[in-house]
């Protein structure tokens, strides 16, 4: 659910049906970000829905409620990465101070592996090993591999036993994502 808190959004792009549930592609971007005529501040503008998901208004939430959640997780939630799904789990947007460990674990893995890749990239553009043109294929390529080489799941297993033995022990660190529910009909 997304309303109030992104309503202006939404509703400058003729989307009015509220409440509404909102599902969005993981690896898909939901907002265009431009500056304005002036380059004097930022425009948002939210991309066409068919392009990052789908919106379900409360008469589809009335008429589908049974199918909505299977619909979900088979849909959106089952394709993702481990790492997108402990992100959500862990997002900034819940302002849950147990949390906040892990989330700083998690963008302290993301860090390092992006510190990696543009050090890297740096290093190859200098040796001429390929093409300016190429620096997203080859990014992607060596976060894949670093990702494989070096497991999110180990990595938080290491940082949350350094974490036992040095910090404050209350906060929340569930390693797997949800994967089953219980459905209620």
């Amino acid at each position: 659910m997304t309303y109030p808190s992104n309503f202006k959004l939404f509703y400058e792009n003729q989307i009015r049906s509220v409440p509404a549930l909102i599902y969005k592609n993981a690896d898909s971007k939901m907002i265009d970000v431009n500056p304005n005529s002036n380059d004097t501040h930022w425009q948002f503008s939210l991309r066409p829905v068919e392009s990052w998901g789908e919106i379900f208004t409360a008469r589809d939430i009335y008429e589908y409620f049974d199918q909505l959640l299977g619909h979900g997780l088979k849909n959106y939630y089952s394709p993702m990465s481990k790492l997108q799904k402990l992100k959500m789990i862990y997002s900034h947007i819940y302002k849950d101070e147990k949390k906040s460990m892990m989330k700083y674990v998690i963008d302290a893995y993301e860090q390092g592996i992006n510190f990696e890749v543009k050090t890297k990239i740096m290093k190859d553009l200098k040796a001429e090993r390929y093409f300016k043109s190429d620096i997203n294929k080859e990014s992607a390529r060596l976060r894949n591999e670093l990702m494989t080489n070096k497991p999110l799941l180990e990595y938080v297993e290491k940082s949350i036993k350094w974490l036992e033995q040095n910090q404050n022990t209350t906060f929340i660190s569930r390693l797997e994502p949800l994967e089953t529910l219980i459905y209620l009909k």
